[in-house]
């Protein structure tokens, strides 16, 4: 496994909810948003990604990143999925993974999971030949 920093450097919200532009909560439960997303990743992984979250207030999220760098010496671009709901007892449920056949350059064919929390993405990879 790979452990990779990462820094947010764009977050740009909007409320879903009766086309709400002015991200005010619904009279009955969370307020749903769209954010429009950037990152700095450093370490293994020197790039930087932008994407696309959607967010249900702080229960859950789901995001789609195009990640753009050089990972392990190998440069290229691929296609992160990754979210998580709280559970009801406030444990977090998390998921994520490479999605299939993003991969370019030399990082073509890369497969595997993730997981993000706290500024910090960690990455389970396998690429062919390796």
């Amino acid at each position: 496994m790979t452990e990779i920093v990462f820094e947010i450097t764009r977050w740009e919200e909007a409320g879903y909810d009766a086309g709400d532009p002015l991200h005010l909560r619904p009279p009955d439960g969370p307020l749903l948003a769209r954010v429009l997303l950037a990152k700095r990743y450093t370490g293994p992984l020197e790039g930087e990604a932008v994407g696309e979250v959607q967010t249900c207030d702080q229960q859950g999220y789901i995001a789609m990143e195009r990640i753009t760098g050089v990972l392990d010496g190998r440069r290229g671009s691929f296609v992160l999925q990754h979210g998580a709901a709280q559970a009801p007892d406030g444990a977090p449920l998390q998921f994520g993974w490479i999605v299939p056949q993003s991969g370019t350059g030399e990082l073509a064919g890369i497969a595997g999971s993730a997981r993000v929390a706290h500024e910090r993405l960690t990455l389970d990879y396998v690429l062919p030949g390796d």
